[in-house]
């Protein structure tokens, strides 16, 4: 193994140990999500993000399924495709934060680069993601289906926390698609949400110069019913993240992933959908050496999907130092918008 591999590990099974004891000590919330999509090992390994990220949009993401994102994105994006292209110039970068999978990546990031690389000079790739081995995948199925001369230049980052500026004196089209911009931290409860959408904005507005461009989608549904439905069925998803903290970290005790469930709630004042595991019975344990009592019942927050209105999500970018150069684009169910900014 390599030695930058081995510092990738390390770093990761730092993460991880911070994230999860402050989880379950409830000293953060919301923070987890990324985690759902960590990968095997071995043979037999439960810790299977991707594969059963992909199992649950095969049963509930398709066409008039519970999932309604996914399809509604991709509809959204296919019909606003001209309107990215009237603002991309030659021999821009595409630089894709969080470029997906499956057909999360074909049909939304996949499906804009290879129409753009037809239709403009010069054109290269930029993914941009926390996760290696999503990285690793983008550039395969590109150089397999579209090119294996375009440049691409990966980045390994996470841009929740401070990420590296570009350097790069060609414009820029920054697209960030699967809303993810919903997955803030902190519990709904405090009410930070703006404050953090603001933060993030501006890592996302430090990468770029002014000039610009940055394509952002955003989940606005205000129904509750729809809402709670498109995110129940996620359990063999989220429990990824129990069975990694069981498989990488020094763990002591009666911690059990199958001694939680999972629950969705759609929350009305915060106007989000809070991710939860909820334990099933009382445990004792330790995770790298921090002592955890949980009693039955009691919830922990991993993850959010905050539904902001639109208005307010404009608003949080204009702080950060983004203007809107387009009106809203409203997918067909009026539920997913695409917004249009340029760095000033």
């Amino acid at each position: 193994m390599n030695e930058h591999l081995q510092q990738i590990i390390l770093s990761e099974r730092t993460a991880l140990a911070k994230d999860s004891i402050d989880l379950f000590l409830k000293k953060r919330a919301g923070h987890m999500g990324h985690w759902e999509y960590s990968e095997p090992l071995f043979l037999q390994d439960k810790v299977q993000g991707v594969s059963e990220w992909d199992k649950f949009l095969n049963a509930h993401g398709q066409k008039d399924g519970a999932y309604y994102t996914l399809e509604d994105e991709i509809s959204l994006i296919k019909l606003w495709y001209q309107s990215i292209y009237d603002i991309t110039q030659d021999n821009t970068v595409m630089l894709d934060i969080g470029p997906g999978v499956g057909r999360g990546f074909e049909e939304k990031s996949f499906y804009i680069l290879s129409n753009l690389y037809h239709q403009k000079f010069g054109l290269s790739y930029a993914p941009f993601d926390h996760c290696e081995n999503i990285l690793e995948s983008s550039q395969m199925f590109i150089r397999k289906n579209l090119s294996d001369t375009i440049k691409i230049t990966p980045l390994h980052q996470n841009f929740m926390e401070k990420p590296d500026s570009m350097e790069s004196n060609k414009p820029i089209l920054m697209t960030l698609f699967g809303l993810t911009l919903g997955n803030l931290h902190g519990h709904p409860s405090e009410g930070e949400q703006y404050t953090t959408l603001v933060r993030i904005f501006k890592n996302l507005r430090r990468m770029l110069k002014k000039g610009d461009k940055f394509v952002v989608t955003q989940d606005s549904n205000q129904d509750a019913e729809s809402n709670t439905l498109a995110y129940c069925h996620q359990e063999a998803f989220a429990k990824t993240i129990l069975y990694r903290i069981q498989r990488d970290l020094n763990v002591t005790g009666n911690f059990d992933a199958d001694n939680f469930s999972f629950q969705a709630i759609w929350n009305k004042d915060s106007k989000s959908v809070t991710h939860n595991f909820v334990a099933l019975n009382d445990m004792k344990f330790s995770i790298e050496g921090a002592y955890i009592t949980v009693k039955k019942d009691d919830v922990f927050t991993f993850n959010n999907s905050f539904k902001h209105p639109w208005e307010k999500f404009s608003q949080c970018a204009y702080k950060a130092g983004f203007k809107s150069i387009a009106p809203p684009y409203w997918g067909e169910g009026h539920r997913i918008v695409g917004h249009t900014f340029e760095a000033i």
